[in-house]
């Protein structure tokens, strides 16, 4: 999987061609009663405004077009092969990590790394992109207590919108550490900050785990704050090819629905040096988290 040394958001498509979005990123404020445009270029870091409002939980919405939001899950999605069960982690930080080798249909625990498009058999670890020619989307399971197709995946599109055309989006998100959990945080549409609270956007521009920590770091009573205002964690798991466990810690890839033609199908991928929008083998193990349409 291939690397970018790179601090913005990129789609990489691996077949023919590469769109590298705008290098600049840019703010949008108010002044006299007009829209004034200033880029976050020249600042090192975002302080969030003071907040009076006392916080309670609530869902955030986070635009994928210019006229549909959604909310994602509470969690990376998990299945138990040996109960035939599928539930969302109970917290945003929870990964399995190594424990997704034990991969299997007679598994007795959970597994939360899947090859594209397993709705219908997820402990399918054949390593022949053939097999995994027809994508069925995880959504089509009863999850928890959640109904059938209550919860779906996103397009490589709608994650593009997200990171890189929604207002102010690129001040939305970034790589952070959390409670000892490296991954990417994003903030929603409507995000006004929590009083006393930092938060770097983007990423840090080098490859190292470390990294994560020195752009971001939060305490989990920090974390708690900002997820009840909102923000999503999406954890940096790695990847699974066939039940070997690779890059834990260091990079996190999301799959879409997107298929991609010939190349491989589209995943969200992020590391501490870049975020951005690649190819991976469809047999790939790769973390999801589902999301549904606000009406």
């Amino acid at each position: 999987m291939k690397q970018m040394n790179s601090k913005i958001v990129v789609v990489t498509l691996l077949c023919l061609f590469s769109l590298t979005l705008s290098a600049q990123k840019h703010m949008y404020v108010w002044q006299d009663g007009m829209k004034t445009t200033f880029s976050i270029a020249d600042v090192d870091s975002i302080t969030f405004a003071d907040e009076t409002e006392d916080f309670q939980q609530k869902i955030g919405k986070f635009s994928i077009s210019a006229t549909q939001q959604i909310a994602f899950s509470s969690g990376n999605l998990q299945y138990h092969p040996l109960n035939n069960q599928w539930r969302f982690a109970e917290s945003q930080l929870d990964h399995v990590g190594d424990a997704n080798a034990n991969i299997s249909p007679t598994y007795d625990g959970w597994i939360d790394m899947f090859g594209w498009g397993t709705g219908d058999e997820p402990t399918r670890t054949v390593q022949n992109n053939g097999s995994y020619s027809t994508f069925v989307d995880w959504g089509t399971n009863s999850i928890g207590i959640d109904t059938a197709n209550t919860w779906r995946t996103m397009s490589a599109d709608e994650w593009n919108y997200i990171l890189s055309y929604r207002p102010n989006a690129t001040a939305l998100n970034g790589i952070a550490h959390i409670n000892g959990v490296n991954g990417l945080i994003l903030l929603p549409d409507d995000w006004v900050g929590i009083e006393g609270l930092t938060f770097n956007s983007g990423a840090y521009g080098h490859w190292s785990r470390e990294y994560y920590a020195v752009h971001n770091t939060f305490t989990l009573e920090q974390w708690q704050q900002m997820e009840e205002a909102g923000a999503i964690f999406l954890p940096a798991y790695g990847f699974r090819q066939g039940n070997s466990i690779y890059g834990s810690g260091s990079k996190g890839y999301y799959w879409t629905t997107s298929p991609n033609g010939g190349c491989g199908p589209m995943n969200l991928e992020f590391s501490a040096e870049y975020i951005k929008i690649n190819s991976a083998y469809r047999y790939s193990g790769l973390s999801i988290r589902l999301i549904k349409d606000i009406e």
